[in-house]
């Protein structure tokens, strides 16, 4: 995937590609009804000695599983890839609004 994220962008070279994911709200893949427009969804993902909760004040988040439990479900996962100078702009930008 990452050779093919570079080839579709001129003047990316292979050791400047990030890779990057979220977690999306989709739960199963029956819910997903296009592809993405850049990278894949990958579903059937299990989190070993933790669970996935959905919330209204945080979206996702990892959470303590329920009582023996080992392995819990994540939803739908959409990975992709993006340019390391994009990737440090948003981290300069994300840094600078927590400074202030």
């Amino acid at each position: 995937m990452r050779q093919e994220i570079t080839r579709s962008h001129k003047g990316w070279s292979l050791d400047n590609v990030v890779l990057a994911n979220d977690v999306l709200k989709m739960l199963t893949k029956e819910e997903v009804t296009q592809p993405p427009a850049e990278g894949v969804y990958i579903y059937g993902l299990k989190v070993d000695g933790a669970a996935w909760r959905m919330s209204r004040e945080k979206g996702g988040h990892l959470a303590d599983p329920p009582p023996k439990q080992l392995y819990s479900d994540l939803p739908v996962v959409h990975v992709n890839y993006f340019h390391q100078n994009f990737f440090l702009f948003i981290n300069l930008l994300f840094l600078g609004l927590c400074n202030k």
